[in-house]
């Protein structure tokens, strides 16, 4: 009886060893997968009816390409109906983390707007304007620009940004000649 315990201690210490080294030998040498991956929300552009969102692909430690969008959801508090922009960017990080830290960013920027146009006529006889209209045109632009920032990851893969930028319009029929973009958001690392 005593023979038999013993072997089967044995055997119960050799497979609860055995057990020990094949989980820890197969997460030796391998680092966890790098998460490349930023999807960001602007939560306040949200609640004031503007959807913005951005897509991050992370390239390697310093930098990384995306695109963020923007779109006016609601004209009753934002008095910008019918105003959309996509820009696709790059940014050169110069934190310690990986694409984390300080940012300074490139941007492309095609913009959509509606552009209203007052049209009249002035009558010198009777010193007043007759026969005035509105005109309401869509108009889209291309643009270029840059930018700055900060991204800070937490040790759960929740990404905190911060960033804004300027950019030039092309084009002879845009409203406004200067965009702008910018980002208060968290997010998700995947």
């Amino acid at each position: 009886m005593k023979k038999l315990f013993t072997l089967l201690l044995a055997v119960g210490l050799a497979t609860s060893a055995l057990a020990q080294v094949e989980s820890t030998d197969s997460n030796i040498g391998t680092p966890a997968p790098e998460r490349s991956n930023d999807i960001v929300i602007n939560p306040i552009a949200l609640v004031l009816g503007v959807a913005n969102f951005s897509y991050e692909r992370v390239l390697n430690h310093d930098s990384g390409i995306g695109i963020a969008t923007m779109f006016i959801l609601d004209d009753y508090t934002v008095d910008a109906s019918g105003y959309w922009q996509v820009t696709p960017y790059y940014r050169y990080y110069f934190g310690k983390k990986r694409a984390g830290g300080f940012f300074v960013e490139g941007f492309g920027g095609l913009v959509g707007q509606e552009v209203s146009t007052y049209h009249y006529m002035y009558d010198p006889q009777w010193g007043y304007m007759t026969n005035s209209y509105t005109t309401t045109e869509n108009v889209t632009s291309f643009g270029l620009g840059v930018g700055f920032g900060g991204k800070w990851i937490t040790k759960n893969n929740i990404v905190f940004e911060v960033g804004t930028g300027l950019g030039r319009l092309f084009g002879e029929k845009a409203d406004a000649r200067v965009f702008a973009k910018g980002m208060l958001g968290i997010g998700k690392r995947f």
